[in-house]
């Protein structure tokens, strides 16, 4: 589908630092059969200045700024879904950016079988340095499965590596049809996972192709959502991967699929990630919405790691 029409939405809030780097890097795309849709949340510093520089633009088809911001990334994607009038869609993040031949050649692996096509993304810092990419997030799930192009039935790549994470990582990596939005649950009332939610989903609706090149540059810095800690957010966040791994069980037995238990245990690490002595005392910490067997692994890995850093705490202070 070498002329398929591209529906490129660009959420943006208060990413005026990125904005202008974003809308050109979309501009100089070699392939050039797109709209694109710019939202913004309400932002409160010179986004709106930014995005009027380019209202009338020919390839702008839709410039809607919110009067209140709607707290909800997942509602200003399907505010823009809903403006859409291509059949497939690219959610263009504000703070990152693509190369040039990135709509290009994702649209080479469209078939009429595919439904998600994504490329590999270069981390990038603040200044746009790259310091890794997303396939070391996939490292537990294969060494080597994301460094060569692939198409693969949707349904064979959920039950071995997306049930048990979002092997898309970046969405401004993803191009997906627009038509299966409608088949499928939309993360409405998500903060932080929804995106995990809505893609896996398209496995049961056909193939997905990748791009081993990276092609997205996915930004990192102070106000990136992963990169602002709390307890109390990551409670929200670990409360969201429950719901949705219960969901993909369902999936998954609906669909006579295998999931695997142990494959959630990364789960349990980084929970882990976040103890202190103090965090004991904290039943939010103590008591994550894990089911029942990876509470019980929990549980089993937080009394060895308490026990080997008291020990080491007593030892620290009978060598003083």
């Amino acid at each position: 589908m070498k002329d398929a029409f591209i529906s490129i939405i660009l959420p943006n809030y208060n990413h005026a630092l990125f904005l202008q780097q974003r809308i050109d890097t979309i501009f100089n795309q070699s392939y050039e059969n797109y709209e694109l849709i710019l939202l913004d949340d309400c932002s409160t510093d010179n986004s709106r200045t930014i995005i009027e520089n380019y209202r009338n633009h020919p390839k702008v088809s839709h410039v809607v700024y919110n009067d209140t911001n709607s707290g909800s990334l997942f509602s200003q994607w399907k505010k823009g879904i809903n403006l859409a009038r291509g059949e497939w869609i690219w959610i263009a993040e504000s703070d990152d950016y693509s190369s040039p031949f990135f709509l290009e050649r994702l649209v080479e692996k469209i078939t009429e079988n595919v439904v998600l096509v994504y490329s590999k993304s270069s981390i990038v810092d603040v200044e746009g340095v790259a310091y890794s990419d997303t396939t070391q997030w996939l490292k537990d799930l294969s060494a080597t499965k994301w460094d060569s192009d692939f198409v693969e039935e949707g349904k064979v790549l959920f039950s071995e590596y997306w049930a048990y994470k979002n092997i898309v990582s970046n969405t401004s990596s993803v191009l997906f049809r627009k038509d299966i939005v409608k088949k499928i649950l939309f993360p409405e009332g998500f903060q932080y996972c929804g995106d995990w939610l809505f893609f896996a989903q398209f496995c049961f609706y056909g193939d997905i192709a990748h791009v081993a090149e990276p092609l997205n540059f996915w930004r990192q810095h102070d106000r990136t959502t992963r990169n602002i800690f709390s307890l109390e957010k990551e409670v929200v966040r670990m409360n969201e991967n429950t719901k949705i791994i219960r969901f993909f069980k369902k999936l998954a037995k609906t669909n006579n699929l295998c999931v695997l238990q142990k494959k959630y245990y990364w789960l349990v690490d980084r929970w882990l990630c976040f103890f202190t002595y103090k965090n004991l005392f904290q039943v939010k910490y103590v008591n994550p919405s894990f089911s029942i067997k990876l509470k019980f692994v929990f549980y089993i890995r937080l009394i060895k790691r308490f026990v080997v850093e008291s020990c080491k705490s007593i030892k620290n202070k009978l060598t003083i």
